[in-house]
């Protein structure tokens, strides 16, 4: 069980129809609105609706690492589709409070992680990796979340605690979708171009993303028909190249090559995918 001083507004549940584990989460009556919106029928069944209300024991979108370029292609044309799926029906993310919108992504663990783990000690169970066992990834803490009538509505900046966005230092009125897809540029940005090797690729996206003047970002269609047009480009072996942390030394980089070497072989005989896109 989850402890009040970790998670104040959650704790962890088994649904009784099957034994799933779950979680339970205080929400706002804003939240629920926006979710109550998005989990109409129709809309559930939506491939691109990434948006939860029922909330499934999840974990940190990185928790475990990305171990190939694959896989990293797989998780951004989620987070892609599922940013769009909102912005079609005029509901801007808003979400910046914390740390570059990385806690409000998350991964299914229940094909990674068949047999469980704890809500506390995520990493002592059992896994196999995104290509063996491709995920999907969910928004969730919509809480901030808001329908406009139209997208070129403009609103305040929201006072939280991550004010990176450009439009948080003049506090003119501005549009928040456009703010989402800079917190989603900042988010590729931080967590992975200035952490890992070779996301080259990514970099003429990310800096359209977060231009500074938010008007010449691109919406959210042009982010995904570009990055369409970048995961066309990818052949098979960048697709299965490991994804090596900055940090690491030769030498480290030369240990974790070789079970790297070894995953891929089988990956190949095992015909796995190179970009591991969940069902």
């Amino acid at each position: 069980m989850l402890t009040r001083s970790q998670f104040p507004t959650a704790i962890d549940a088994t649904r009784w129809r099957d034994g799933r584990q779950v979680m339970l989460e205080k929400a706002s009556r804003r939240e629920l609105k926006i979710c109550k919106l998005l989990s109409f029928t129709a809309l559930r069944q939506e491939p691109r609706n990434h948006c939860l209300m029922g909330i499934p024991f999840l974990r940190p979108f990185n928790n475990s690492h990305f171990q190939i370029f694959g896989e990293f292609v797989a998780f951004f044309t989620q987070r892609c589709y599922g940013l769009r799926f909102m912005h079609e029906r005029k509901i801007a993310h808003r979400n910046s409070l914390r740390d570059c919108a990385a806690n409000n992504i998350m991964l299914d663990p229940s094909g990674m992680y068949p047999e469980g783990c704890h809500p506390i000690q995520i990493n002592r169970a059992k896994s196999y990796t995104r290509t063996q066992r491709p995920t999907r990834y969910y928004l969730i803490d919509l809480g901030l979340s808001r329908q406009y009538n139209y997208r070129d509505a403009l609103d305040e900046p929201l006072r939280g605690g991550n004010k990176s966005a450009p439009e948080h230092n003049h506090g003119n009125l501005c549009n928040l979708f456009h703010t989402d897809i800079y917190y989603l540029g900042n988010l590729i940005r931080e967590r992975f171009l200035r952490v890992y090797n070779e996301f080259e690729f990514m970099v003429e996206l990310v800096d359209s993303m977060t231009d500074e003047d938010s008007a010449m970002r691109p919406m959210i269609e042009d982010v995904v028909s570009m990055f369409s047009c970048i995961r066309d480009s990818l052949n098979r072996f960048k697709l299965r190249s490991l994804i090596a942390p900055r940090e690491d030394s030769r030498l480290i980089t030369t240990f974790r090559y070789i079970p790297y070497a070894i995953r891929t072989a089988r990956y190949i005989v095992l015909q796995k995918g190179s970009i591991p896109d969940a069902a």
